[in-house]
This record gives C-alpha cells, structure tokens and sequence, in this order.
C-alpha cells in the first residue's frame, strides 16, 4: 500500500491499490455464501499483490541509494516506515478503545506489545487486518541489507541474474506450498495462516517485488524485460492470467465459509509470479498497455491514495458504525468473529 514515487508514471499502480483495497474490504464484510463470487474468497491474491507492489515500489524508490551509514539506514527508516507506523498506532488505539466499549478487557501491557509489533508473533492484536504492517516490517526493516544480493546479482550476470533472482525466489515463496500439497493431499488452515500471516513468510514475495523493480530500472538502460515478449503484452497477459485464476476456475469443494483449505492456500503464493510480470511490463519506459491506461483512470488514481488509510482503518470503522446500526445488520459481513473471540481471551 505504498505510495508510488513517480505519480505520473505510475498512476496504474496507484489505480490497481484501489481495486485491490476495494477487493480486501469487500471480502472481508460482504455475507459468504457458496454461491458468491470466487474473488470473496480469494482474497489472499489481493494480499499478495500488495506484498509484492510493495517491494516494487521500495526498490524502485530507494534502488540507487547508497546505505553506507547506520545514518543512511536510519533515514531509510524514518521514511519508509515513520507514517505507517504512526498510522498503525491510531488504528490500533481505536480498536482497543471500541473493544473496551463492548466489554471487552484491554490490557495495557496487551497493547504494548502490539504498538512494538511483539504480540502479533503470538495473537492477533486489536484490528485484526493491520497484520499486514506487522509481516511487511522485517521485510522493510531487513531491505537495506537483502538489496545488496540484486546488486550483486546485477553485476555479475547483468539482468539474466536478476531474471533468475526472481525465478528463484517464486520458488521459494511458493514451493512449500506445493510441497504440502503433494505429501498431505490438502492444504489445512493452520498451514494457510502459517504461510500468510508468519512474518517470514512474505519475504520472498516482498523480495519479488524488488526484483521485478531492478529489471525495470535496468530497462532503462539496453536489456529488455525477461524473455523477448513485448512490455504492454506482457504486463496484460499477467493480468488476463491472475483474473482468469481468482474468477474462472472453480473452487474445491473443501473450501468453506471464513476458511481456505484443500489447494486454495496455493494462492498465498501462487500468483506473485503473473503479479511480478504484470509490474514488469507495465512499468517499463514508454509501456501502454491496455491493463495500464485502464487502471490510470483518475477515479482510480485519487481512490488509490488513500488505499492504506482505507485498509488500516476498515475494522474500526466498521466496528464504530455497529454504535449505530442494528448489530444483525452488521455482523452479517463481519469477517473477524474468531479474532474477537481470541481478543477475549487475551
């Protein structure tokens, strides 16, 4: 949920973090039926595109930058997470205080923990979706550190290496899951949560992002993207993949109400790699792809601004509506029954 640093180059972006927030809150409040849309419960695509958008767009912005210093570091940090964090803490401030208004006890050691990003390793904390801040962290705080293999990469074996980079670690991301696919037959939900909601396990993702954003970076120079296909085909045909995947093929019937199992978790992952290529190709100098002028719509780009305080503040505002909505009205879209039942046990 980052802000692109070239607005005017990469409103597309701005305008796919405004579906992509749309998506996330919909799924997340819309009633489920087994007749909904695939998309409802496929969320974890949306998610994926957000992990990955987010390496994109750091590497994108801080890729040339020098870290020669612990005062380099710091001000990377400063930057990159000052405003996510602050946001993070009000949301979280909110949350605790709407629980406190339903009975609920919020201990102030609880709520430490959560504002230093410690307790999520082991609950949720108050607003269950800011999760995302807290399994992007290691991955913003690690980077300027992990950016020196694409560096390294680079300049050893030119953007053939960063290609295979980021082959690699797709590998990385998403074989597990196959893995467990292929053993157990089924993946359970307890290993979906391990692969979406465990810090280190959106790394590689993230890392995928920078990856793709060293291949565009170096684009401007004379190598083109992966392969000799064309940047708008590219970046279209990625789309048409991932929107053909989350509409089209149908569901496993072990996948119910508020869970994902049987090969749905493949999705944690699975499609990082059409994402990554969707990055690539509409990114690149001079690219006018179909994909790309769709999402520059201005409706979309001024949406999209605002995606991450959309995101952050979903659960509170929500839960600050049900002050004045009929509760039946409201818990019919509620997607975070079993975060609050956990909360009460805290």
């Amino acid at each position: 949920m980052d802000e692109p640093p070239n607005r005017e180059q990469f409103g597309h972006l701005t305008g796919a973090r405004s579906l992509a927030a749309f998506w996330i809150v919909c799924a997340h409040y819309l009633p489920k039926r087994d007749e909904s849309f695939n998309a409802v419960f496929r969320v974890n695509v949306a998610v994926c595109f957000f992990v990955v958008a987010s390496g994109f767009v750091t590497h994108w912005a801080y890729g040339s930058k020098v870290f020669n210093t612990w005062s380099d570091i710091l001000r990377f940090y400063m930057r990159r997470l000052g405003k996510v964090v602050v946001t993070f803490w009000i949301a979280l401030l909110w949350a605790a205080y709407l629980l406190h208004r339903e009975g609920v006890e919020v201990e102030l050691s609880y709520l430490f923990r959560c504002a230093i990003f410690l307790e999520q390793w082991f609950k949720w904390c108050p607003n269950g979706p800011s999760w995302f801040v807290f399994v992007l962290l290691p991955s913003w705080i690690l980077y300027p550190f992990t950016r020196k293999v694409l560096v390294l990469a680079e300049e050893k074996h030119g953007g053939s290496g960063l290609c295979v980079v980021l082959a690699g670690l797709w590998i990385i991301s998403f074989g597990p899951a196959v893995v467990l696919l292929l053993l157990q037959g089924n993946i359970t939900m307890q290993q979906h949560a391990d692969m979406s909601f465990w810090p280190p396990a959106q790394l590689a993702d993230f890392a995928i992002g920078m990856a793709a954003a060293a291949i565009v970076r170096r684009s401007r120079g004379a190598d083109a993207a992966c392969g000799t296909l064309r940047p708008s085909v590219l970046a279209d045909s990625s789309l048409l993949v991932i929107l053909l995947v989350v509409f089209a093929v149908p569901r496993p019937r072990t996948t119910y109400v508020l869970h994902l199992n049987g090969w749905e978790p493949l999705l944690d992952h699975g499609l990082a790699l059409p994402i990554a290529g969707f990055l690539l190709g509409s990114c690149m100098q001079g690219t006018e792809g179909l994909s790309a002028r769709l999402l520059r719509h201005s409706a979309l780009v001024s949406l999209g601004e605002v995606s991450f305080e959309v995101y952050i503040f979903q659960r509170p505002m929500h839960d600050t509506l049900t002050l004045f909505l009929p509760t039946d009205q409201m818990e019919a879209g509620r997607a975070w029954p079993a975060c609050s039942r956990l909360l009460r046990e805290v």
